[in-house]
């Protein structure tokens, strides 16, 4: 019984002096462990807030430029276009704006402010435009650009053909280029099979952008003038191709004019896309 009462009074002790010690002491090992939760939280957070959606995600990978210096092959890019339109398509859906995805993806695959991803940025939101006016983002038709196939076109004269992936400036004078998804547009197939070969204005005035931009080659350049080798060039500033062969330096190391393609090259898309729809 005695034992049993030393018990008692002992244990009322230990809790009684723990609780004084709490008080004392307790609110420094509170601070202490809210400290060691902060410190955690603030680490976690970035990850969880910033994480890349999964539209930015598939687009960089897209449209990785060492990636698409490996695609060997003709057409072998147009099915990354096709994905490409679907995610900027799909990311508009769940209210996500295409400019900033296409940002995102950018950072993703480290090409973040250079030339080479402002003309991807501009030549994938051109062909979302292009995807809306030819009436490709039905269900079936995003089932399509998912899978990397020509969609239907459901709007306008083109109705009933497939929308491929066509070269603006053309694989026959600039074979670099062939398989860059900024160099592809969407055409409805009877307009893309017709001009295949065709150097059109807008094709001069978009090479020129990029010469100047340092992503199109002395050759490919030369060739898109019809020049013979050796003719005369207007590039800004000289140097190799800072474009996306193994062999020539990364663009994004490259200290580069930043700007997005001109008002001239904008303007003749949009009057391209108004002639498809008007038959003119």
């Amino acid at each position: 019984m005695q034992a049993s009462v030393s018990a008692d009074v002992f244990l009322s002790q230990f809790a009684y002096r723990f609780q004084y010690w709490v008080c004392i002491n307790g609110g420094g090992m509170i601070k202490a462990m809210h400290k060691v939760m902060l410190a955690f939280l603030l680490a976690a957070t970035p990850s969880i807030i910033a994480a890349p959606s999964t539209a930015a995600v598939a687009i960089a990978e897209h449209t990785d430029p060492a990636k698409l210096a490996t695609l060997k092959g003709e057409g072998a890019a147009n099915p990354r276009l096709q994905k490409c339109v679907y995610w900027l398509a799909y990311a508009e859906a769940q209210g996500e704006k295409p400019e900033a995805v296409l940002d995102e993806s950018a950072k993703l695959n480290k090409t973040d402010g250079t030339p080479y991803a402002g003309f991807v940025s501009w030549g994938l939101l051109e062909n979302l435009k292009i995807a809306k006016e030819l009436g490709l983002l039905t269900p079936e038709g995003m089932a399509e650009l998912k899978r990397g196939k020509s969609a239907t076109i459901t709007k306008g004269q083109y109705a009933g053909q497939k929308a491929e992936a066509g070269l603006v400036i053309p694989k026959a004078v600039c074979p670099e280029l062939q398989n860059q998804v900024m160099n592809l547009e969407l055409l409805p197939a009877s307009l893309n099979r017709a001009n295949s070969d065709k150097v059109t204005d807008r094709a001069k005035v978009f090479a020129k952008e990029l010469y100047e931009a340092k992503l199109l080659s002395d050759e490919g350049w030369t060739k898109v003038q019809g020049l013979s080798p050796g003719g005369l060039l207007t590039r800004k500033s000289k140097g190799g191709s800072a474009y996306l062969g193994v062999s020539c330096r990364p663009i994004w190391t490259t200290p580069l004019i930043t700007s997005r393609p001109s008002k001239s090259i904008k303007q003749m898309a949009k009057t391209k896309i108004h002639r498809w729809l008007s038959g003119e």
